[in-house]
């Protein structure tokens, strides 16, 4: 595939792109509601202790994207279809936070779980489909999109925030008001489906899903997982960003700065994504890969070092993670490159192998960030062993090749 048509890949957007939109969006509308999810469902709990259990209810969508694919028969054996309209189901599935249970909240709490658990698995089990499909070919720059897509519907998602947030009050978003999200992502969802539905262009799940491309990877799950460990770094990101509009008030003081991500940190994401992408096609993936992995452990070492104690430093630290996402999701598309072996099933596990992390590692944080101060110099320790450990898998899998 010559340059040319990689950047226009880059740029093409197709209906599967929608999915990586609505991943985005929904990411940010929940992690914004979550202070009054926590009024809502834990009023009698301490507040700092409901953030965290109400961060977890809003991962469950990532934890169980990992284990889709052993919900793939049980689920086809219910619905007793080979194929369904995946925006127009998982439609139905944001009706769910919709029904009327407020005088019944335990009820209501397993069926708001309930949907994000299936959310998790619409979402994983359409990738998959597209991965199989005939419109996806081995040499597509896949990850690299659906990341790029997701920041945008992250973009969508603030847009429709700031809307509610303008014409409700605190209370009202306290009592019920939170639920206009799930409305505003039912209708987005069914007019979506019901549009492509009436230009033949629907996305469908799919059962019996099979590939004359799958084949026996050398590549083992958990290598292919350490060695991609820095993309638990954008994810991380852009989680934070979500939450920025409430969560700095209710961490240690002296973390709210930091947990200051602005637009402008996810804009600059993005641009440098793109701005990256066309150089490591003029210098080749092999030595862009090593470039790029080096060139942060250089600077993550060097910054271990330094005393930060101004607001520039903290600055300068934010602008180091944002650069640093931008160059784990090119590092992420240059190991689906590297990797010449097609195997659809394994590309999602490892895909969604993180989304099982971050699941984990996102309320921890939330605890820290709460009850302890950062150090910004540990920041910068922790990039440097994540990169280390992820540079040194991939030396290793040089030498095993």
């Amino acid at each position: 595939m010559t340059k040319q048509t990689d950047n226009k890949n880059l740029l093409s957007f197709k209906k599967h792109n929608l999915i990586a939109i609505l991943d985005g969006l929904d990411l940010f509308l929940n992690f914004s509601i979550i202070t009054h999810l926590c009024i809502f469902f834990f009023s009698e709990i301490d507040g700092r202790l409901s953030i965290i259990i109400s961060s977890s209810l809003i991962l469950i969508s990532f934890f169980s994207r990992l284990f889709s694919l052993y919900f793939h028969k049980i689920f086809f054996s219910v619905f007793k279809k080979n194929e369904i309209n995946f925006f127009l189901s998982i439609s139905v599935i944001y009706l769910f936070p919709l029904i009327p249970l407020d005088n019944y909240l335990v009820l209501f709490l397993i069926l708001f779980s309930v949907s994000r658990f299936f959310i998790g698995i619409f979402i994983s089990q359409a990738n998959l489909c597209y991965l199989f499909s005939d419109k996806f070919k081995e040499n597509e720059i896949f990850f690299v999109k659906y990341f790029i897509f997701f920041i945008l519907g992250m973009f969508l998602g603030s847009v429709f925030y700031l809307f509610i947030d303008d014409i409700f009050s605190n209370d009202d978003l306290n009592q019920w008001a939170w639920k206009i999200i799930y409305l505003i992502l039912f209708i987005l969802t069914f007019t979506i489906g019901f549009f492509l539905n009436y230009k033949k262009q629907i996305i469908l799940i799919k059962y019996n899903i099979s590939d004359n491309r799958v084949i026996n990877s050398s590549y083992g799950i958990f290598y292919l997982i350490a060695k991609n460990l820095f993309i638990l770094i954008p994810i991380f990101l852009f989680i934070i960003f979500s939450s920025s509009e409430w969560f700095p008030k209710f961490s240690n003081p002296e973390n709210m700065q930091f947990l200051n991500f602005n637009l402008i940190n996810i804009v600059l994401v993005i641009l440098t994504t793109l701005f990256i992408y066309p150089l490591i096609l003029l210098i080749g993936k092999r030595k862009a890969a090593s470039f790029l992995s080096i060139s942060i452990l250089f600077f993550s070492l060097i910054a271990c070092f330094f005393e930060y104690d101004s607001s520039y430093s903290i600055n300068f630290l934010k602008f180091f993670l944002s650069i640093v996402s931008s160059f784990s999701i090119c590092l992420y598309y240059l190991d689906s490159k590297l990797i010449n072996e097609f195997n659809p099933y394994q590309k999602i596990k490892v895909f969604n192998s993180f989304f099982l992390v971050i699941s984990f590692l996102i309320p921890l944080s939330f605890y820290y960030f709460i009850n302890f101060s950062i150090s910004y110099n540990v920041v910068y320790l922790i990039i440097f062993f994540i990169y280390l450990f992820s540079y040194l898998m991939e030396i290793y899998g040089r030498k095993k090749i």
